[in-house]
């Protein structure tokens, strides 16, 4: 079977491709097809060749200023950059944006891209590897096969697809101008099947546009992975802002294609996960078995996505909703039991206000902690808490 890749483009979003990336590898899988759309053919690219340490290299050192000459942080306020100093890089940015026509100076983008791939030919590389872009004007999608292109023009190739008009300018290779590929085919499904995947992991971004086409999810041979949380500012390229999404790439990718568990949380397999998940759907029963089929129809429905309605999705489930409201980094792996602990921790210690659903909520888990709370839950909500807190206490 033939397994392709289609990667998202994005900006610096595209840190969450490489933390899935970095997973798929960990999980041994091998594509035969790799599609790619701006940032994703760049990521994509480098998949295919087999580059792993570049694209790690890459991800791991970017900076505004591997992009963009005298590059703002646009994940800033407009204020926060702004200066009438001449010589500020703000003013300096913005001469280079208005020289030429529209577009920021991506000189060094364009070393960026020639460095990596820099040595690499796919007329020899086993993988296809297929990027968008779009003519300009006229803004129609071009599809390109590189095994089909002189090595001298990839580099040129990859920026056509990278070039995010109007805050780039538009790439002119000969007499033809293109622009980014994401304005008709952000996240190019189609094109991997069309290159002969059998079964394709799509990864999407929150960027824009939007990712079109969305007919091809609903495949029963496509998987798209989405990002748990929101991943900010596709223009910023601020170290934090990278790591989260590297991380949310990686964890998301755990839970969705390997053995890790959860939804938005990443929880280790282990035996106090059977064993407590069977602890807790028992403690539900005993209150009520009417209560524990409406608590697990509310946290499955939920969902980010279908999971079997089992024991121990019916607990994680549980743990992420407490989670959540206690804002427990999600950027990590747990066990259930350690995750139970941090929760009891924070309701026990909670001296936050009251107003409101949230510090009404957290006020109820301090009192149940300290055995204060009603004997009979008045809702759903505190029904799901009372069995969850007796949960963790009993073990």
């Amino acid at each position: 079977m033939e397994l392709g890749l289609a990667l998202c483009g994005g900006g610096s979003l595209g840190s969450y491709e490489y933390g899935a990336i970095k997973a798929f590898r960990e999980l041994g899988f091998a594509f035969s097809v790799v599609t790619g759309t701006s940032i994703g053919a760049l990521n994509g690219s480098l998949v295919a060749a087999d580059r792993f340490d570049r694209l790690e290299k890459v991800w791991e050192s970017v900076t505004i200023d591997d992009v963009i000459k005298d590059g703002l942080d646009f994940g800033l306020p407009i204020k926060a950059n702004f200066s009438l100093n001449p010589k500020s890089k703000f003013q300096k940015f913005v001469r280079s944006y208005l020289k030429d026509g529209l577009g920021a100076d991506i000189e060094p983008l364009k070393k960026l891209i020639a460095e990596n791939i820099e040595g690499i030919d796919f007329s020899n590389i086993p993988t296809k590897m297929g990027i968008v872009t779009c003519t300009y004007p006229g803004i129609a999608e071009k599809r390109i096969l590189l095994s089909e292109l002189n090595p001298s023009q990839y580099a040129d190739y990859l920026l056509a697809s990278c070039s995010c008009f109007p805050a780039f300018p538009v790439h002119r290779i000969g007499k033809q101008g293109y622009i980014d590929g994401g304005w008709k085919n952000n996240l190019p499904i189609d094109y991997c099947l069309q290159l002969g995947a059998d079964k394709v992991i799509a990864i999407y971004l929150q960027s824009f546009p939007e990712a079109q086409r969305k007919e091809y999810w609903k495949l029963p041979n496509v998987r798209v992975l989405k990002p748990s949380f929101p991943q900010g500012n596709m223009l910023s390229f601020d170290k934090s802002l990278l790591d989260k999404n590297m991380k949310m790439g990686y964890y998301d990718a755990m839970t969705n294609f390997g053995p890790m568990k959860g939804d938005k949380y990443c929880f280790k397999p282990n035996k106090s996960l059977s064993e407590l998940a069977l602890a807790h759907a028992s403690i539900a029963s005993s209150y009520s078995v009417a209560e524990t089929i409406r608590a697990m129809n509310k946290l499955f429905s939920e969902a980010s996505r279908e999971f079997p309605r089992d024991e121990e999705y019916f607990l994680l489930l549980n743990l992420e909703r407490l989670a959540s409201l206690f804002e427990i980094n999600p950027y990590d792996v747990y066990g259930v039991e350690q995750m139970g602990k941090i929760i009891l921790a924070k309701a026990a210690l909670y001296e936050g206000p009251i107003e409101g659903a949230d510090g009404k909520r957290k006020r109820y888990l301090r009192r149940l902690f300290w055995g204060r709370a009603p004997a009979h839950p008045a809702s759903l909500e505190s029904f799901m808490d009372r069995i969850l807190v007796e949960t963790i206490f009993r073990h």
